[in-house]
């Protein structure tokens, strides 16, 4: 089953899996054949005509489902309700397993909506995924003259830079046996996707792909699917802008013009399109943006699509398997497509056959046509002429549970190159390993290793416990806009993926490495309806796959059980997609040594805590746990969103806040600080020692409520590996630099009086000038460029370092903490076995009692203090109140904690209660008798719609 494996995705569930939040089978049939077609219904969908039809129809202008005029649904008899009845149940949806990117920021096909569920899982690619997954776009609120198109604020990542790339997935991979997995990691910039510009727009200021779509304005999110046009693909104007696009119109069209793969297993699945939109995950051939959905299901993929593949983590590593994967991969070798020949007839012939979507996808029909038609090797897209990058990774995965999106368990918890050879690339073609105890060529070095056995360590991010995730080196293939791609291929071994079994790891007499690469499963084993052509039932057919929720005869007395088996499901694919990122050559070697090593440092999570994020995490660094070499370089850089749901209190602090894309410090600005607020924002600050949530050097003042730690001290920056102008970059994030908006606009950051003097404290938490909590940084990004990491001056051995964010660890609600190690050389044992922080000596208080206070009479005696503050002392029994903290609907809270409205309710007096019941019983009363005249019109209704139904007219 070599597609079907080999990326076996599902696109939909049906009614029968359960599950469904679309309507019933009832009101679909009622909505698509309307009485005028005079159809004779059955009595029990009499009554739920009034009350569905309206709420379907709505469905419908939503986008939840195809939308048919009504002249089509007047053309359909009552045969054709039953079949499109029948297209509807496989539609719905509900879908619960997922695969989460978390660095880079995956979106899971969100963009700007402020909601806790996405808007439009069709809009970019189908994800499979739960639609409370995914973070909101990276910018800050506006439209195209927002703060983050003006300042063109992207990230970006160097040539030869390593970025960890993580993600969580919800049914385990790796060396867990319970399936066979495969994640698929790709990524794709303008030279593949569009390779001839020709929807680049007549101006060329603005790309078409890949984009992720401009919001018009700040009350705008940018979430409807991009039309199938090529005059939407070219951004001319904002609301074409507005569209997001990764695959292009002539890459769609491509794919509904051409024959789908007719020998591929599709078990007991009704196709219902010629071409390759049809898949046995997808059969309906639904729209997801541009993305071919055969494309999607499939890998290795027949024709030439626009992903450049990174790595294949398998959880059945074999060399055959490795030799396979980097052979069938197009940065080895190009995919054949059948291009037109010259004439009106070839011309003619094409026209024709891509109206009926069967456009010869094979050499045999494609030269055996007679049209002079020609079958070319093509790598990418046609007219591809950009860098070549090196062949994939194939790599054996870490154990990660089933029902679980959480963290994997590393094979290596440290380095062994007794075992281990390093991965060396030259980020273009070559891609070697070094030998034992050796190292790769000067400018290769990966700091990757590989053992024989398919397995990776890295040197950088440590054996700690962490996300799944992969190092990737970023390739030189310079482009100002790409996109990642992240797969996750299971399938449950029931089915025979491979020609000769699915395990391969061993390589001993159990399990020989006999990999061909070769289907177990294809379209002889397909069955449709109850039986085959020749007339034998599916579940004979199909076996050893199984049929649609079989039954099994398990008894003496023929008992029997069911078996929950959706045969569109039973092998699937989950996917997500970054945001547009850019790859950046080092222009300037004497800033960036092409030959140094530069370790990303980004941010991933979002505002909320553990429950509102999930399926999403909240803030941490990423990687949180480095280990680097004296003169490496890092390059911290980061950014949120501030389109998240509202969340306050522990859940989420700061601002700046949302003003719809008002001026950012105008009083606009300042009053929406009333209100909860959406943004992400982090800082980097070092710390004396891990666990400790303060920064290094902290000691105390006279005046309230203030501490004091100067970070960028010669004593403190001693606790960093960076100079004293990063450390205050990082810490502070450029809100007061020179050309900062604060300045530019002649402001300063707001003392501690001045803040102390706002009563209000979502007001003063979240206000503009608020520095403290980073609302200065007027949009989610930062870049705080590449710094080299130095050991001090004449040390001898490594050093370990901690840092956190001041803004978001907030301890037993959420930690964001880094932990850094940083060896003399490659002898030096500092950071083993893994990378992590500076351990602190036991913090003891002082013995020596305050003079305040006074000396005990008796050892261990309690002491009052005279100067304490007068509190009034509680006598009656209180609780606390219960925060709605936990909404998983809408954009989350504005009000700061329900223990306001506790404090409202208290404030109102007795006098005040007893107005609000009198008010509350005067509501219910009225209401009494409005739902009773509502009910006598409903019984009145289902009367005239019963007569109705049964073929009387009335007059209006």
């Amino acid at each position: 089953m070599r597609g079907d494996h080999l990326t076996a995705r599902i696109s939909y569930r049906g009614l029968s899996g359960g599950n469904s939040s679309g309507p019933s089978r009832l009101s679909v049939c009622l909505s698509v054949c309307p009485p005028d077609s005079m159809l004779v219904v059955s009595k029990r969908c009499k009554l739920a005509y009034l009350h569905q039809r309206r709420n379907f129809l709505r469905g419908f202008d939503r986008g939840f489902f195809p939308t048919l005029s009504r002249a089509d649904t007047h053309k359909m008899g009552k045969h054709s309700c039953r079949r499109v009845l029948y297209l509807f149940v496989l539609g719905l949806s509900g879908v619960f397993g997922d695969v989460y990117m978390h660095s880079p920021r995956g979106s899971n096909d969100r963009n700007c909506e402020r909601n806790v569920n996405r808007n439009n899982g069709n809009r970019l690619f189908d994800s499979q995924n739960n639609a409370k997954g995914g973070y909101a776009c990276p910018r800050a609120v506006g439209g195209p003259n927002g703060p983050t198109e003006v300042r063109k604020e992207k990230m970006y990542y160097y040539v030869g830079e390593k970025l960890p790339i993580e993600w969580t997935s919800q049914h385990g991979a790796g060396d867990n046996k319970n399936l066979q997995t495969e994640m698929i990691l790709q990524y794709a910039c303008t030279d593949t996707f569009d390779p001839l510009d020709r929807f680049l727009g007549s101006d060329k200021q603005y790309v078409a792909t890949p984009r992720d779509g401009t919001p018009i304005n700040g009350q705008d999110a940018a979430t409807d699917i991009i039309p199938d046009n090529p005059t939407d693909g070219i951004p001319e104007d904002p609301r074409r802008r507005r569209f997001g696009m990764h695959e292009t119109p002539d890459y769609y069209k491509e794919c509904k013009g051409t024959s789908r793969n007719k020998g591929l297993f599709t078990a007991d699945q009704k196709l219902r399109r010629r071409d390759a939109r049809a898949t046995r995950q997808n059969p309906n051939g639904n729209r997801n943006g541009l993305e071919c959905p055969e494309e999607r299901d499939y890998y290795p993929y027949w024709r030439p699509n626009p992903w450049r593949d990174i790595a294949i983590i398998t959880s059945d590593w074999s060399p055959k398997k490795e030799t396979f994967y980097e052979q069938q991969s197009q940065a080895t070798a190009g995919k054949h497509m059948c291009i037109v020949g010259s004439g009106v007839a070839a011309e003619e012939d094409k026209k024709k056959r891509y109206a009926q979507g069967t456009w010869y996808n094979n050499e045999r029909e494609c030269l055996g046509a007679g049209m002079g038609h020609t079958w070319k090797e093509i790598q990418y897209a046609p007219g591809f002429k950009g860098n070549p990058s090196p062949k994939p990774l194939v790599v054996q995965g870490d154990y990660a549970r089933v029902n679980h999106l959480g963290n994997a368990a590393s094979y290596y918890d440290d380095l062994d190159k007794t075992v281990m050879h390093e991965i060396c690339t030259d980020r273009k073609t070559a891609r070697t390993l070094a030998p034992l105890n050796g190292g790769c060529p000067a400018g290769e070095s990966t700091n990757t290793f590989k053992d024989s056995k398919g397995r990776i360590y890295d040197a950088n991010f440590g054996g700690a416990v962490r996300s799944s995730y992969f190092p990737w080196t970023v390739p030189d293939t310079p482009n100002p806009n790409c996109a990642l791609r992240l797969r996750y291929n299971i399938s449950t071994y029931d089915y025979p993926a491979w020609e000769n079994g699915n395990r391969y790891l061993d390589g001993t007499a159990s399990f020989p490495d006999d990999f061909t690469g070769a289907p177990g499963l294809n379209a002889t084993s397909n069955c449709r309806g109850q039986k085959n052509q020749n007339g034998k039932v599916c579940s004979s057919v199909l076996f050893p796959a199984l049929p649609q929720d079989p039954y099994v005869d398990v008894g003496e007395k023929n008992e029997i059980l069911s078996l929950a088996v959706n045969t569109n499901q039973f092998a699937r694919t989950f996917q997500d997609r970054s945001y547009v990122f850019e790859i950046r050559q080092r222009d300037d070697p004497s800033m960036i040594n092409p030959y140094k090593r530069i370790i990303s440092i980004g941010v991933r999570g979002k505002r909320g805590n553990i429950v509102q994020t999930y399926p999403a995490v909240e803030y941490d660094f990423a990687p949180d746990n480095l280990i680097l070499m004296d003169q490496d370089m890092v390059h911290p850089q980061w950014v949120g969103s501030d389109y998240n749901p509202r969340r306050g209190c522990n859940n989420g602090e700061g601002g700046p806040p949302d003003c719809l894309g008002c001026d950012p410090f105008s009083q606009q600005a300042i009053n929406a600080g009333n209100k909860n607020s959406r943004a992400d924002r982090s800082n980097l600050v070092f710390t004396d020692a891990v666990g400790f949530s303060a920064p290094a050097g902290l000691s105390p003042t006279n005046t309230q409520r203030l501490l004091e730690a100067k970070v960028t001290s010669a004593e403190s920056v001693a606790k960093t590996p960076f100079t004293a102008a990063e450390v205050w970059k990082l810490a502070y994030i450029d809100q007061t630099i020179d050309g900062s908006p604060l300045n530019e606009k002649g402001l300063q950051c707001l003392t501690q009086a001045q803040l102390n003097a706002i009563k209000n404290n979502n007001r003063r938490e979240n206000h503009p000038q608020n520095c403290a909590k980073l609302n200065a940084a007027i949009t989610p990004y930062f870049d705080g460029k590449v710094m080299t990491v130095k050991l001090p001056a004449g040390s001898t051995s490594g050093k370990k370092y901690s840092a956190m964010s001041t803004r978001n660890n907030n301890f037993s609600n959420r930690g964001q903490q880094l932990n850094m190690c940083v060896m003399k050389n490659a002898l030096d044992k500092t950071c083993a076995p893994e990378g992590s922080g500076h351990m602190a000596s036991y913090r003891r208080v002082s013995k020596k009692v305050p003079s305040a206070i006074g000396p005990s009479a008796v050892s261990g005696a309690i002491i009052a203090q005279s100067n304490a503050e007068a509190v009034v002392m509680l006598s009656d029994q209180t609780i606390a109140p219960i925060e709605k903290d936990n909404d998983d609907v809408g954009d989350g809270e504005e009000e700061a904690c329900e223990a306001r409205i506790l404090s409202f309710l208290m404030q109102l007096g007795l006098g005040g209660l007893i107005a609000v019941a009198a008010a509350m019983i005067a509501i219910g009363s009225l209401s009494t008798i409005l739902i009773q005249r509502a009910y006598a019109r409903h019984v009145r209704g289902a009367k005239h719609a019963d007569n109705f139904l049964q073929g009387e007219v009335y007059d209006a």
